[in-house]
């Protein structure tokens, strides 16, 4: 609670709110669980007398399971993290 006395034009920034701590329940305030797969291949080619093709492919997530990221106080909303995410990755080298 942010009392502003001086109307509208208040400066919230040089207000002084009424501070204090809410205790909730113990051990309520745990996150859930937390479960990922992630998988990844990679190959290397030759490719002529001195280079070299490596090719790298990959799953984040694999269970596409709703991980949280991060809790978000003030909208009181849950963030996740992302969901299956597929990768391909291609390096020459020469």
């Amino acid at each position: 609670d942010i009392p502003m006395g001086g109307g509208i034009p208040s400066d919230y920034r040089q207000e002084n709110g009424d501070m204090g701590v809410v205790y909730g329940e113990l051990y309520g305030g745990r996150l859930p669980s937390y479960h990922r797969f992630d998988i990844s291949a990679k190959r290397r080619f030759s490719i002529g007398a001195r280079s070299i093709l490596e090719v790298s492919a990959g799953a984040t997530n694999l269970y596409n399971r709703e991980n949280i990221f991060y809790f978000d106080r003030l909208t009181h909303s849950r963030i996740n993290q992302l969901p299956l995410m597929y990768s391909l990755g291609l390096s020459l080298k020469f």
